[in-house]
């Protein structure tokens, strides 16, 4: 006060903390380059609850691989839950994308999506020798076609054709 005498006083204040739902996804494959067709991939998924509120009937779906789909039930703010899943026989490349969903105490669902891109590295090469003629007269000179077919998904190189009765038809590419 004016006088010099110390002024006292209380009061309440209250903190109203704001509300941030938020999920993280994480989903890793154990291998991403397969040279392997019908090998299986394994998946790790993680969601976490990294926002300030719980969130009820959190559920992860996965259209690529139905068994990484889990209903994982509640998360408080910094819980987690950690699973793996597979996919078997794995015969060609794909994005594999798993999307958690969460509902906060008010407000609405909160989403997130993470992917895991597995790429089949399947070299394969066909060879196809057709003559151009069914018959012909003894002592002709007979003919063939030679079709070389990358039907393999990746680029070859160095590629030779052998052919050790008509060594005429022997090629490098």
């Amino acid at each position: 006060d004016a006088h010099g005498n110390p002024l006292t006083g209380s009061g309440t204040v209250t903190v109203v903390a704001l509300a941030v739902p938020h999920l993280t996804l994480t989903k890793t494959a154990s291998v991403t380059d397969v040279d392997t067709v019908g090998t299986t991939i394994v998946f790790t998924i993680t969601v976490l609850n990294d926002g300030n509120v719980t969130l009820s009937k959190v559920n992860v779906t996965d259209a690529q691989t139905g068994g990484c789909a889990r209903s994982v039930g509640t998360l408080t703010p910094g819980q987690s839950s950690s699973w793996q899943c597979s996919k078997t026989n794995v015969t060609s490349s794909f994005t594999n994308t798993a999307t958690a969903t969460g509902t906060p105490p008010s407000g609405p669902d909160v989403t997130a999506s993470d992917s895991a891109d597995v790429t089949v590295i399947a070299p394969h090469i066909s060879v196809s020798k057709t003559p151009h003629s069914q018959s012909i007269a003894n002592g002709a000179t007979a003919s063939w076609a030679i079709a070389v077919t990358n039907d393999g998904n990746v680029t070859l190189t160095n590629v030779k054709v052998d052919d050790a009765m008509v060594p005429g038809c022997s090629r490098t590419s």
